[in-house]
């Protein structure tokens, strides 16, 4: 792997340097109407629950209550006719913990009954309450992604706090993640950073990748290719999809690595066999423009609609200009404008613009008066278009010459 012209350093107010964070890749220049590779962050949500019983966080209260399965451990060691029993007392305890997190499993994966996130909830607050460190880190989640309570990043961090107290290095990789997009906190790239090496240091994959993309993107250190490479290989190595993916981008662009499409191929194949959508979109790319393989228009929006059946922006707007275009698929303005409205729907710029284009030229003609002797409404769609956009919408006019616009 050569480190050459693209190992860079970027000088960062940050200290700290360990390896992390969720991928957002910049994103490639468009090829004609399409977009090209990137990889781009994906979310880990985490969330933490309303304050622990106060028997769990306030350990120097010297006379207040305490919960009744600390007074039944007390009761025993109150009389040596009873000491025996205490073990026996630990084992049923732990026992009825485990169950509790069980139970709430069972609701929240739906195993032989209903799923229901609202007595998931209610179960794995009763274990996480009573210490259970993959419980709190559910309850984390469950509240950085509202299942089962309102959406509540304050509670989550609370919850990841717990269980990362503790050296679990999934809440450990869920609170790097709140830090680093100010979720519920005040924004730190650099604790995030401690906390995604942290967790990447116990081997935990999902913070691996995100060191890497820290590394990439000298966010909360020096931006490292090599370093960053290093830490994607690792994840990459235990099956992670988007560190492979993030992989093929370093060798499509050449990031400290020599470019090679070639393998930028073979590692997002790895990661698009898992289904995940970002490599997926660029495979697509690949086999569109060559890349690495022989063009294949088919084969690219067989990939395409893979990810943009799964809600993948950039795949959806993708999809739409090969249905624009007629490549690999029969041209099909009505279906190319149906993906380019739902990638505008989510936010994507270019599809926003197509979309905005066609709907209002569209919605204009159909209620505008046209003056006699000046044509028919497609001819008169058509002079509209020139100046709004040339190429996109006039292919629509042509399409419907001889069809009444209604």
């Amino acid at each position: 792997m050569s480190s050459t012209s693209q190992t860079s350093s970027t000088s960062q107010t940050s200290s700290t340097s360990p390896d992390s964070i969720p991928d957002q890749r910049p994103k490639a220049g468009p090829q004609y109407y399409g977009e090209g590779s990137d990889n781009p962050p994906e979310i880990f949500w985490i969330d933490y629950p309303e304050r622990a019983p106060q028997s769990m966080t306030d350990s120097n209260n010297s006379g207040g209550s305490i919960d009744d399965n600390t007074q039944s451990i007390n009761d025993c060691y109150s009389d040596e006719r009873y000491a025996g029993d205490v073990e026996s007392v630990l084992d049923q305890e732990e026992s009825d913990i485990i169950a509790n997190y069980n139970h709430g499993i069972a609701y929240y994966e739906g195993k032989d009954i209903p799923q229901n996130y609202i007595i998931a909830f209610e179960w794995f607050l009763r274990a996480a309450s009573q210490g259970h460190t993959d419980a709190q880190d559910k309850l984390g989640y469950m509240y950085s992604n509202g299942k089962g309570v309102p959406r509540d990043y304050s509670k989550a961090l609370e919850w990841y706090k717990l269980a990362a107290n503790r050296g679990y290095a999934k809440s450990m990789c869920s609170l790097g993640f709140l830090y680093e997009g100010g979720l519920g906190v005040t924004r730190d790239d650099s604790k995030a950073v401690e906390l995604y090496g942290r967790a990447a240091k116990q081997g935990y994959a999902t913070a691996q990748c995100n060191i890497g993309y820290m590394y990439e993107n000298g966010k909360g250190l020096g931006k490292d290719y090599t370093r960053a490479m290093d830490w994607y290989l690792k994840a990459a190595n235990q099956g992670h999809a988007r560190a492979q993916c993030n992989i093929g981008f370093m060798y499509e662009r050449g990031n400290g690595v020599d470019k090679d499409y070639g393998e930028a191929v073979k590692w997002y194949q790895k990661s698009a066999d898992q289904g995940y959508p970002n490599a997926e979109c660029n495979l697509g790319f690949m086999y569109e423009n060559g890349k690495g393989l022989r063009t294949d228009c088919v084969r690219a929006v067989e990939w395409y609609e893979k990810a943009a059946k799964q809600g993948y922006s950039r795949a959806q707007f993708n999809l739409g200009s090969m249905y624009k275009n007629g490549q690999g698929v029969s041209k099909d303005l009505t279906k190319a404008m149906e993906w380019w409205s739902k990638a505008a729907k989510q936010g994507h710029t270019k599809a926003q613009r197509q979309d905005n284009v066609t709907e209002t030229t569209i919605s204009h003609i159909k209620t505008v008066n046209i003056t006699p002797g000046y044509g028919s409404k497609s001819e008169h769609l058509k002079l509209l278009c020139i100046s709004a956009h040339p190429g996109i919408v006039l292919d629509l006019v042509n399409e419907t010459k001889g069809k009444e616009i209604t």
